[in-house]
């Protein structure tokens, strides 16, 4: 049924949790002077850079976003690939599926946990906030997706754990699957094609294994 299993990063890929939320803690705190609790940044998941930025009032943007990065590379060590994840993405390119990554973070910065992670060469396209006019909720990523690999959107399934990608695979006509094991929210997931606790789920589901 499907051809192109488009997958979002963070959260759904890779456990970015602990290492985002200390990275913007801490970049807010030394270069904007505000504490804020963690708990108060989770919504930044599904945000792009830039949103998150725009949210908190940032001034210097270009400092802030290479503080991010710092942070996220001193918490590296908390940051792994969900349980069975990796050994699905290599079944499912064996298989024959096409593979892609939607994200809200720039192409850059998803490259870079691509090459950390050992993920060259998994993938068809990654699409970054960057790479449109009108980053995610909007459809126009899974709709440069599709148009550039020339396919359908009946073809294309779309993994995510955020309520903005879910928007967006319906934006896009295309179905998608709640990736229930990255969701840190007690958002409304109902319009989901499908809902995974768990990627051995999404596993039997396109692989009937």
């Amino acid at each position: 049924m499907y051809q192109y299993i488009v997958f979002d990063l963070d959260m759904t890929i890779l456990n970015t949790w602990e290492a985002n939320l200390c990275a913007v803690k801490e970049a807010l705190e030394k270069l904007e002077g505000k504490i804020v609790e963690k708990k108060d940044l989770e919504h930044i998941f599904g945000c792009t850079t830039n949103q998150t930025m725009e949210n908190f009032g940032v001034k210097d943007k270009r400092a802030f976003i290479q503080e991010w990065y710092d942070g996220v590379v001193r918490y590296q060590h908390t940051i792994s690939f969900f349980e069975g994840m990796k050994e699905l993405l290599y079944e499912l390119k064996e298989s024959g599926y096409g593979l892609g990554i939607v994200t809200s973070r720039t192409n850059a910065e998803a490259q870079v946990d691509v090459e950390r992670f050992q993920m060259d060469g998994i993938f068809n396209q990654i699409i970054g906030a960057d790479d449109v006019l009108m980053p995610k909720p909007h459809p126009d990523p899974l709709n440069k997706f599709i148009e550039e690999n020339k396919t359908q959107k009946e073809k294309v399934i779309y993994v995510g754990d955020a309520i903005s990608d879910l928007k967006c695979a319906l934006r896009a006509g295309v179905d998608f699957a709640a990736a229930g094991w990255g969701i840190q929210s007690n958002h409304d997931f109902s319009e989901s094609t499908y809902y995974f606790n768990h990627p051995s789920e999404l596993r039997k589901c396109l692989l009937g294994l």
